[in-house]
């Protein structure tokens, strides 16, 4: 592909390409909103310049029969529209004079306006991904046709906010979206999140982030598949894998699945990084950079140790270089023994038939008494 950048035209070198492209993907990495719950495809190419957008007809329900020959609707395209491909972008300028006194001295550019034109053009990407660009005909996810909405109470007061994403959960799979779901928010929104929950001590973010995981009954609406209750509970016996590449928030997961007894964990020993460090690192005058640690981790059962050691499985299982060679996974496969077996002596909860469910319908009125005149 022709080199539209023309770098090799700018007075910089490789080494300040490199900071720059650092600082401009940190950035965006840190404040991008829309694509931590949004699956994206691409790059397709600086060449194109418009893609299909496609509404789909004829999604009712699937049919049942021996032949294959129950007559319905197909699913098709009942619309297709070609959607424009913007640019998104923030220019910036380095004076000449720095250029010249970083050549002189010997010390790193400044990357400072790289840092603040990464940072707008993330928001840039974020706002028309969820408004969109009413100049470009192209629609957001708050203002597409065909979106869901609910109306929306007061988050000002307490608990209103755990009811309205329960019945905005409720909503979406009543309409045949089963999820996984995702909550974006604006910045005064979660604040009013983060408050405790009545006198509970719990966050109420955190009311809305688990609304509990143990199948305890089933919603079974009128002409709709029954779902569990509380949503989206797991049905049968948990097995979780790891391995000593699960480190950081996979270290804190898997002791979490430990001490909450979800399930045995098979595998071998977790990383051992529970530390947080700041990003972006910190840079030296000399252009290096250095982390610092900052976020220890406490654990129920494990106090600070899983720093440096990691989390032992409860079934150890070393996958050997001949494993690896036949492209066998040991792990794997005793996960999936150990999880059948679970099943077998605990099997999975399933809906209750409805087809005994007890008539509520009221009993018909004694008739009326004759009365004299």
């Amino acid at each position: 592909m022709p080199d539209y950048l023309q770098r090799d035209q700018a007075p910089l070198g490789v080494d300040q390409w490199a900071a720059f492209d650092q600082t401009a993907t940190r950035t965006a990495q840190s404040m991008l909103v829309a694509r931590r719950f949004i699956n994206l495809v691409g790059p397709f190419g600086p060449g194109i310049e418009a893609l299909p957008n496609d509404t789909i007809s004829g999604a009712t329900a699937g049919h049942i029969d021996l032949l294959g020959t129950q007559a319905g609707d197909a699913i098709g395209i009942d619309r297709r529209r070609f959607l424009p491909l913007p640019l998104l972008y923030k220019d910036f300028w380095i004076h000449w004079r720095d250029l010249e006194s970083s050549r002189q001295l010997g010390v790193p550019l400044e990357v400072g306006k790289v840092a603040a034109a990464a940072a707008a053009t993330a928001q840039a990407e974020d706002r028309l991904v969820f408004d969109g660009e009413p100049s470009l005909g192209l629609p957001g996810l708050r203002n597409a046709e065909g979106r869901q909405t609910l109306p929306m109470s007061d988050w000002g007061s307490m608990g209103r906010a755990f009811a309205d994403v329960v019945e905005g959960m409720r909503a979406l799979i009543q309409a045949g979206f089963t999820g996984p779901y995702a909550l974006a928010v604006s910045p005064r929104l979660y604040a009013d999140l983060n408050r405790i929950f009545d006198d509970t001590g719990v966050l109420e973010l955190e009311q809305v982030e688990k609304l509990a995981r143990r199948v305890i009954g089933w919603d079974a609406p009128r002409g709709l598949q029954p779902s569990t209750y509380p949503l989206e509970a797991p049905r049968g016996p948990v097995v979780a894998l790891a391995d000593e590449y699960a480190g950081s928030d996979g270290d804190i997961v898997t002791a979490a699945i430990k001490i909450m007894r979800l399930g045995p964990v098979v595998g071998a020993r977790t990383w051992g990084g529970v530390i947080g460090i700041d990003v972006p690192f910190h840079e030296l005058a000399d252009g290096t950079q250095i982390s610092v640690p900052r976020y220890a981790t406490w654990l129920d059962g494990y106090g600070w140790g899983v720093e440096n050691h990691g989390v032992d499985p409860d079934v150890e299982v070393i996958p050997s270089p001949e494993d690896l060679a036949a492209g066998m996974d040991r792990q794997l496969e005793t996960a999936v023994r150990l999880a059948m077996e679970a099943l077998d002596a605990r099997p999975a909860v399933t809906a209750p038939d409805t087809s005994g469910r007890p008539s509520r319908r009221p009993a018909a009125l004694p008739p009326r008494q004759a009365t004299g005149g």
